[in-house]
């Protein structure tokens, strides 16, 4: 089962995705990822590394701290960035 982290993560991936009308096919080829592997990381089925969201934030125009807003414990975690 998917952590609460991992399923906010994967629900702001489709947010971000869909806010720009992008499928899951553009994006995955956007960053070198099959849609196989995107479906899998948006469904909460795969953790998605730091790598891919740094490669996400770039092809979303998103900041990677984006997909962290609305976390509970959130203001931890401004402190330690």
């Amino acid at each position: 089962m998917p952590s609460m982290i991992d399923q906010h993560l994967s629900a702001k991936i489709v947010e971000a995705r869909e806010n720009l009308g992008l499928s899951i096919s553009d994006v995955a080829g956007a960053i070198g990822l099959s849609a196989v592997a995107l479906t899998e990381i948006e469904s909460g089925k795969v953790r998605i590394s730091a790598f891919s969201i740094a490669q996400l934030s770039r092809a979303l125009n998103v900041s990677p701290r984006w997909f962290y807003f609305g976390l509970p414990g959130q203001d931890a975690f401004d402190q330690v960035v």
